[in-house]
């Protein structure tokens, strides 16, 4: 944002003081040498500023003239054509295939339903009607980092565009809201304005100006918290999100999981809540009482990465939620960092979450369910010294599970592994494909190995056979299972761990 225009102290010239959306760039706060020529917004650290020459600025330009540039340079007679250089340092002039025909396509700007002027410095529409006679068909733009300097230069866009319904406005400072200009929002289904340095409060007011909003992404705000300004409790948004499928919420400052299910766990239609970045250390179960809706019944993708999630207790309460289905815990303590290994806690999420058809990214399997589900079966008796039937009591999930698995297959009772529970070793026998990709093994011809082994030997026990079988000492050994129809392997971290 430009904040000052006019000599310096001590300089010669004509300066431009600037205020950067990434403070991290400037190098003082509007002051030179303790003269103060201009302030910065307040909390944004002490060095958001910066002095430039004008000519290192671009000059502001209207959407339609932005749309021209890109879309219908005058200057096109060398579109597709370059040079590379070669290993003598000859340039060698190229032509892009078929670049003349998609340049000559994209001009046709009339035809264009989608554009993308992400950083061109886009100040206002232009004049009226100029955009609508120039794309009538548009239907998704995208100017994020425009000059756009308030909401009424957005919503003088959006009333160009009939057909528009999405819109991106990330890294765009608009000032104070203007909700009286927000009527041609009424049309967006889709509304991002990640990094716009916008509240919560007034981020529920626009989606309130667009009731056919389905997707809302205000991820990197600053968000600190759900509840209205002066609020004691924080206000239900449901009301306001009528028609929301997705919430972007990554990269905030939120830590409270009870304003966000306050505020947005009545939205009867969201399917999507993204929370990756933040700072939410446990889940509560959804609550079912609140006029008989239930919190997030519609609820299918909750993306919760690198958050502070450090207990059982929240993936618990996540069955809660009926309709779950895709779920991302990665980069929390629970998961890899708080002494439970990745596998051990990918294998436990699994086990709790009935539902689950996706996990950190990955397709849960049928196979993969199935030993999840017998690993919790033996495993919590055995962590808290009673039986598997005094367990089920007090634990819907695994009584679900002992009723389907049967009281046999927890008979094992001490979690590290003496077989699947019940049957014969016969059946509880894998078979296995040992594959070394070290060196010596390969240059040796003894790189595959297919062994008959116990399903409770340990990861540890298997090292050593590895070691045995390619003489690759266990220390050094890195080991990875993969599934046959899996795409990627998994890597077999923990040595306590049955194969």
């Amino acid at each position: 944002t430009s904040r000052f225009l006019g000599q310096v102290d001590g300089t010669e010239g004509v300066w431009v003081g600037v205020e950067w959306d990434d403070a991290s760039r400037g190098r003082h706060d509007g002051s030179h040498e303790g003269t103060r020529y201009f302030t910065c917004v307040p909390g944004r650290g002490p060095t958001p500023a910066s002095f430039m020459r004008p000519r290192k600025l671009q000059p502001p330009r209207t959407f339609a003239a932005a749309l021209r540039e890109r879309y219908a340079p005058d200057d096109d007679e060398d579109a597709g054509a370059g040079s590379v250089q070669t290993v003598s340092g000859a340039d060698v002039g190229v032509e892009l295939v078929g670049a003349s025909s998609l340049r000559a396509e994209q001009a046709r700007l009339e035809q264009l339903e989608r554009v993308f002027l992400e950083g061109a410095p886009v100040r206002s529409a232009g004049a009226q009607g100029e955009v609508a006679s120039l794309a009538p068909r548009l239907q998704e733009v995208d100017v994020s980092g425009s000059l756009f300097g308030s909401w009424a230069d957005a919503a003088a866009l959006a009333a160009e565009l009939p057909k528009l319904t999405a819109l991106h406005l990330n890294r765009t400072r608009l000032g104070p809201l203007d909700e009286a200009a927000l009527g041609p929002f009424g049309r967006l289904t889709v509304l991002s304005l990640n990094d716009c340095a916008l509240g919560w409060a007034d981020a529920v007011r626009v989606a309130a100006a667009a009731p056919a909003l389905e997707e809302l992404h205000l991820s990197a705000n600053g968000i600190t918290s759900l509840a209205s300004p002066g609020a004691n409790e924080t206000a239900d948004a449901a009301p306001s999100l009528g028609a929301l499928r997705l919430l972007n919420l990554d990269d905030n400052q939120l830590s409270d999981w009870a304003q966000v299910a306050a505020a947005v766990g009545l939205a009867p239609r969201l399917e999507r809540l993204q929370l990756s970045g933040n700072a939410i250390a446990a889940v509560a179960p959804a609550a079912h009482e609140r006029g008989g809706a239930g919190e997030f019944s519609c609820l299918k993708t909750l993306i919760i990465g690198g958050n502070k999630v450090d207990a059982w207790a929240s993936v618990d309460a996540l069955a809660t939620f009926p309709a779950l289905e895709e779920l991302r815990l990665s980069g929390n303590p629970l998961f890899g960092t708080s002494g439970v290994s990745t596998i051990n806690a990918r294998l436990g999420a699994i086990a709790r979450l009935a539902q689950l058809r996706h996990l950190n990214g990955s397709e849960v399997r049928q196979t993969e369910r199935r030993d999840a589900e017998l690993r919790y079966l033996r495993e919590l008796p055995a962590k808290t010294g009673k039986s598997p039937e005094e367990v089920a009591q007090g634990n819907e999930r695994y009584k679900a599970l002992l009723a389907w698995h049967g009281p046999a297959m927890a008979a094992s009772g001490d979690g590290s592994g003496d077989g699947a529970g019940g049957g014969t070793l016969g059946e509880n026998m894998i078979t296995v494909t040992i594959q070394c990709v070290a060196a010596r093994a390969v240059k040796g011809g003894g790189s595959s190995h297919e062994k008959k082994l116990p399903g409770s030997m340990t990861i540890g026990k298997l090292r050593m056979l590895c070691e045995r079988l390619t003489r690759v000492p266990a220390a050094k050994q890195r080991l990875f299972v993969r599934e046959k129809g899996a795409p990627m392997p998994e890597p077999l971290d923990d040595d306590n761990l049955e194969i």
